[in-house]
């Protein structure tokens, strides 16, 4: 933490603070969407994967065999066609 307060202190590294102040903003908030996620029930949980893998395997990816799809492609494709894709946890 001590090296995060110097940086932002240090005004020859104004682009430097910026960037670590957004990242700091991005992961507060996708630690709180988690912990808000981990609350939902189950079965809404259940029945938005059922959405998300449907989605990635109708429409313009109807030519996907669904137990080749990896969880992770479906996730993808689902992020990409709704605009999320990028903002994840591990996006800049």
């Amino acid at each position: 933490m001590y090296w995060l307060i110097r940086e932002i202190t240090n005004p020859d590294n104004a682009t430097i603070r910026g960037a670590l102040i957004r990242y700091e903003v991005r992961k507060r908030r996708d630690n709180m969407l988690l912990r808000l996620a981990q609350w939902l029930p189950a079965r809404l949980v259940y029945w938005s994967m059922i959405v998300g893998i449907a989605h990635a395997t109708t429409g313009r990816y109807d030519t996907t065999v669904v137990p080749d799809l990896a969880a992770m492609d479906a996730l993808k494709r689902y992020g990409q066609d709704h605009n999320l894709h990028g903002r994840g946890p591990t996006s800049d």
